[in-house]
């Protein structure tokens, strides 16, 4: 399937389900000596094999005595909406916090060739998605302290605008992984094609979990007591500002 988006790309990733808060997840190139068996998987030009793929992770984790799982990790673009948008929205609408999207803005971000939409999956269900664009976007600005970021306005600023992950898949680190990922395809200069974004900007939750994130991207936080509409919980406003570093 095709993807106006990032690398367009999709990424297998393995980890010790019984690590607890330390879990890792690795692809299969940066696996430890004995994980030949995933090695050949990495061609992404490849399709999915999910029963193959179970074979492999099952094979591999019982030959290093752990408990392995695995989730793949992809950008997606207009050629999917069709594909996965049902699943998508159902997400969306069951998990997507205090603010809802519409089908119509969700789709426009799969479309938009300034916007990126990151998804995990779990053999063949959704389990995960993190999905933005530029700031200016008109279902963006009507967000409380949206207009008030100070890239706003200026065409430099990508809004990461929703994060969700299934509750049965929670408290593996899979939100610092779209995370992760999404400021990775953000620095690597090649995304957008018509320029790069300075800054990464988001709301959350206080209590929702990527602090360590923030800390690790050297992320400037506000705190907005009750500001977050619709619950009236604290919200922290997040911006970081990106490396810049086009890969030709």
């Amino acid at each position: 399937m095709g993807s106006s988006h990032g690398e367009g790309r999709r990424r297998l990733l393995v980890a010790d389900l019984d690590a607890g808060r330390e879990i890792q997840w690795l692809e299969p190139k940066n696996m430890p000596p004995n994980d030949g068996i995933l090695r050949s998987w990495a061609d992404p030009g490849l399709g999915l094999d999910v029963d193959a793929t179970d074979r492999m992770v099952d094979r591999l984790g019982r030959s290093m005595g752990k408990n392995l799982g695995w989730v793949v990790i992809r950008d997606v673009g207009s050629d999917d909406w069709p594909l996965i948008k049902d699943s998508f929205m159902e997400l969306e609408r069951r998990f997507g916090g205090p603010y809802t999207y519409t089908e119509d803005s969700v789709k426009d971000m799969f479309e938009d060739p300034r916007s990126m939409v990151l998804v995990l999956e779990r053999g063949k269900e959704l389990v995960g998605f993190l999905f933005g664009g530029p700031i200016e976007k008109p279902y963006f600005s009507s967000l409380e302290k949206v207009p008030e970021d100070p890239g706003y306005g200026k065409g430099n600023t990508f809004y990461g605008a929703g994060l969700a992950v299934v509750e049965n898949h929670r408290g593996h680190r899979l939100s610092y992984l779209l995370l992760d990922r999404l400021v990775e395809v953000l620095e690597s200069g090649n995304f957008p094609e018509d320029g790069a974004y300075e800054f990464f900007s988001g709301r959350a939750l206080i209590d929702s979990p990527p602090h360590k994130f923030y800390k690790r991207h050297d992320a400037s936080i506000k705190i907005h007591p009750g500001g977050y509409e619709r619950t009236g919980k604290d919200m922290a406003y997040m911006i970081i500002k990106l490396k810049q570093g086009r890969q030709d």
